[in-house]
């Protein structure tokens, strides 16, 4: 990480120190807070917090333990944006390295590239240090196995019986966005990805402007879900970038995000940097006017 960086006094912050995720992230909003509060760099932050649930066998939408495709491999999808330098990294397809919000890191912070897949990102992050690990818990298995044995009454395997409960195709991820009090910004998404899925299938956390977003002077942004309602509708950057203000409603047909949220289930976070100030207003004004909101993207309606 970075060498922290002394806080301003609070009199003269930029911006309400904040940090959301989705429902899955209470212990990555905490971790990333209690580091940017010491002066961590806010991509930094955010990218310690999200690993905590990477690192958790029991989550199995994200990292160690997430549900494997349909060949019972699991695969881990991640990518992050940097405010400050508004550069990005992503990682796709990524298998037996259990953090892929770091190694999305280092793409951004060590090549001129933006997104590596498969065979080559995992190489890439061997040749960092980091070490090959099974992500296949012995629970994220036995759910694989259940899944497969009732693909077809056809197959060579026993069907469950209907009398036994048996494991919804659950999408999982986590998305984290910072805003640290010196008004910057940057964003992470990691997850293993929609469970059973075609190998090689990507959805939307690696993708930049989809699985999130952050434009340093507006806001940032990211999503949870299945990715493929999130990628026609460009979610990260529609709800982050540079035409949040706006929505965009003259251009997008009602019922967009309605229709989104039907598909996915998931929902999307914003964290808004303030508006600017003129720099003629008194100080006691700027101060007043400099504020950092949180929104839920409502259902966009024409007038």
């Amino acid at each position: 990480m970075r060498p922290p960086v002394p806080l301003p006094p609070a009199s003269r912050w930029a911006a309400k120190p904040i940090v959301i995720s989705s429902g899955n992230g209470i212990r990555a909003v905490q971790k990333a807070f209690d580091l940017i509060m010491q002066g961590t760099d806010t991509l930094d932050a955010v990218i310690e917090g999200v690993k905590i649930q990477e690192l958790d066998p029991n989550d199995n939408s994200v990292g160690y333990g997430g549900l494997p495709n349909a060949a019972g491999v699991v695969q881990l999808d991640a990518s992050c944006m940097h405010g400050p330098t508004k550069r990005a990294g992503a990682v796709g397809c990524l298998e037996g390295i259990k953090t892929p919000s770091e190694v999305a890191k280092l793409v951004l912070k060590y090549t001129k590239h933006v997104f590596l897949v498969g065979a080559g990102a995992k190489q890439f992050a061997l040749s960092y240090g980091f070490k090959e690990d099974e992500l296949l818990t012995p629970e994220s298995r036995e759910a694989w196995l259940r899944w497969r044995a009732n693909l077809s009454p056809n197959d060579d395997f026993l069907d469950v019986s209907e009398g036994e409960k048996m494991v919804v195709r659950p999408t999982g991820t986590i998305n984290c966005n910072a805003v640290t009090p010196q008004g910057d910004l940057s964003s992470v998404t990691t997850t293993s990805g929609l469970a059973w899925k075609i190998p090689g299938r990507v959805g939307d956390s690696p993708i930049i402007g989809a699985g999130q977003y952050c434009d340093n002077t507006i806001g940032a942004a990211g999503s949870t879900g299945l990715g493929e309602a999130n990628i026609k509708i460009c979610g990260g950057f529609s709800h982050g970038g540079a035409h949040a203000p706006r929505y965009e409603a003259d251009r997008r047909r009602p019922g967009d995000l309605e229709a989104c949220r039907r598909d996915d289930g998931g929902a999307a976070a914003r964290a808004r940097r303030p508006a600017p100030v003129p720099a003629h207003l008194p100080r006691g004004q700027q101060a007043r006017r400099l504020r950092v909101g949180l929104t839920l993207p409502q259902p966009l309606r024409r007038p």
